[in-house]
């Protein structure tokens, strides 16, 4: 009897999955909303944060952080060399999906277990935009930490409170850079810190 009434509740739970996935997919806040109040472990379900940023829609994403949804996921992806495993934030393509996840709590930095998070692996992929907004962001966190955005009204406040000329400007400088190392003699001294920091280079006295 307890393994059938099991078996019930996980079939419930894989369908009312599917039908989730599905629901982001198109948008549908109502159907989400809608199997969130009939108890979807949202929390749970490491596919709606990516699914949400696959489809490029803030609103839903927010939605879905906002009820719940896990912002340190792991996405899994198979290849021809194995499994591989990376931080949702590693899927995102815009400053709006990054900072709509730190904000609700996503961690760049080392993870567990001796899982790389996003903030090396954003380094070693030389996704640029990626490295200068977590630079940013642990900056900013040392004098406000700003309260997980409702709306895209307020994720827009939290934005326009990073330096996003300088942000877009050094993603753009460090990726038609060849020789990295050059970047330390072309820089002005404030911006120094942040190849120090992030690519390891250190300027001899």
């Amino acid at each position: 009897m307890r393994l059938f009434f099991f078996m019930l509740i996980f079939s419930t739970q894989f369908s009312l999955a599917g039908g989730f996935t599905e629901a982001i997919f198109e948008n549908d806040f109502k159907a989400v909303k809608e199997l969130i109040d009939q108890g979807y472990h949202l929390a749970k379900d490491a596919d709606a944060v990516p699914t949400a940023i696959s489809t490029g829609s803030l609103e839903m994403l927010l939605f879905l952080l906002k009820h719940g949804a896990d912002p340190n996921t792991f996405t899994r992806t198979y290849r021809y060399n194995g499994l591989n495993i990376r931080h949702v934030l590693g899927d995102t393509s815009s400053i709006g999906q990054i900072v709509a996840l730190l904000s609700y709590g996503a961690v760049a930095h080392d993870g567990p277990n001796g899982h790389k998070w996003d903030y090396n692996m954003a380094i070693v992929d030389k996704r640029w935009l990626h490295v200068a907004v977590y630079y940013y962001w642990e900056r900013m966190l040392m004098h406000n930490i700003p309260t997980p955005p409702n709306s895209i009204s307020e994720l827009n406040t939290i934005i326009m409170s990073l330096p996003l000329l300088t942000i877009k400007a050094l993603a753009v400088f460090t990726e038609h850079q060849f020789n990295l190392e050059d970047i330390l003699t072309l820089l002005p001294n404030y911006l120094k810190s942040f190849f120090r920091v992030f690519l390891n280079f250190h300027e001899e006295d």
